[in-house]
């Protein structure tokens, strides 16, 4: 076992941690771990005087790691390294778990399970402050280009935020033609552009745009190097010629795959059954003007003309109702449910806002 010299220090946050954590009770359970020295409760470890008290605390006690439990890193972690390097210790030697919006927050009507949830983030914290070592900032020279891999539309956009910081870039895509899933889609949410509008319109922008060479068709086949100085190669084209670059840093923007079920998985293969991306291409396809409503084991969603392997059958008006848990239909609504699953699931492929609801587990009248 590892003779360390670990402070906790257990933060009330005024009430937001100490309302629905027994803060007094985590410090008494993590005072008595392995390697802590010392566990201590404050009202607010960011305020000047705490600090103070923590810096006197680290130097009287010999402490050589510290654990301060208190709300999110992204707040206060440079406040409490500069804090542990002013009382002398390594910066690095710290750190913070986020008891906050992590436990307290997340947990406001269950105080038992709140606390002993703390109780668990602060003895992960422990153990790393246990497993930790001594650090020393470095300065890496850097070469100002990049290499973004995937142009769809996160990496057309990437692409054009790092030029807009004057920094070089090399967009890799391996098809012949940029953009990706998007590119393919119909109506989207909330414009109801199409997908091949707002492509057309980033690479609009990107060919205006001196600082970015855009590759299509190209392959990533071999990385080496470190941070600031990558040496990438690229298989260009059919004819397979290669091509080495070097740049300072990677973004990886591939996209993703749809998911293709195995046979009887979820009903897959039986009549009626379709992927989202199936969904999708025919919501795309469908003739505007024809409202339908289709018919899904846990959904009836009305909008364009649709086709789908369990027949059509067609109602006046475009609405979204849907069925969660077929032993509570349809005498009432789930307890689960929260009222707007299916009109976020279809917005964003274009179809149209519920304009009313009936009870559950009533279809509308055709």
């Amino acid at each position: 076992m590892s003779q360390r010299r670990i402070g906790a220090f257990i933060c009330e946050c005024g009430g937001n941690i100490s309302d629905h954590v027994d803060v007094k009770r985590v410090a008494e359970v993590i005072e008595g771990e392995p390697d802590v020295a010392v566990a201590k409760v404050a009202m607010f470890t960011c305020s000047d005087a705490t600090q103070q008290e923590i810096i006197e605390t680290i130097q009287e006690e010999k402490l050589d790691g510290i654990v301060v439990a208190s709300c999110s890193p992204k707040l206060h972690l440079e406040t409490f390294r500069a804090m542990a390097s002013r009382a002398g210790l390594n910066r690095f030697l710290y750190n913070q778990v986020n008891i906050r919006e992590q436990c307290s927050w997340a947990h406001t009507h269950q105080r038992e399970g709140a606390t002993a949830k703390a109780i668990r983030l602060v003895r992960a914290g422990i153990a790393r402050t246990r497993a930790g070592r001594s650090l020393e900032t470095i300065r890496v020279q850097t070469l100002p280009r990049v290499m973004v891999i995937g142009a769809g539309v996160a990496g057309l956009r990437a692409a054009l935020s790092l030029d807009s910081l004057g920094i070089e870039v090399l967009l890799v895509e391996r098809s012949e033609r940029p953009g990706g899933h998007i590119a393919s889609w119909g109506p989207l949410f909330p414009n109801n552009r199409s997908g091949e509008e707002l492509i057309s319109e980033l690479l609009d922008q990107l060919h205006r745009r001196s600082g970015i060479q855009l590759y299509t068709g190209a392959e990533v086949v071999e990385r080496a190097g470190a941070v600031g100085d990558f040496s990438v190669t690229l298989r260009l084209g059919d004819g397979g010629d290669v091509k080495r670059f070097h740049v300072g840093a990677i973004v990886v923007a591939t996209g993703f795959s749809p998911y293709e079920p195995a046979a009887q998985e979820l009903g897959w293969g039986l009549p009626g059954v379709l992927t989202l991306e199936e969904l999708r291409r025919t919501l795309d396809g469908a003739e505007e003007g024809r409202p339908i409503l289709l018919c899904m084991s846990t959904a009836w969603v009305v909008g364009r003309h649709l086709e789908p392997r369990m027949g059509t059958i067609t109602a006046p008006v475009s609405a979204v109702a849907r069925r969660c848990t077929p032993p509570c239909w349809p005498t009432s609504r789930t307890p689960t449910c929260v009222s707007t699953t299916c009109i976020e699931t279809f917005a964003p492929m274009g179809s149209r806002s519920c304009s009313w609801r009936r009870p559950w587990g009533e279809a509308p009248s055709l």
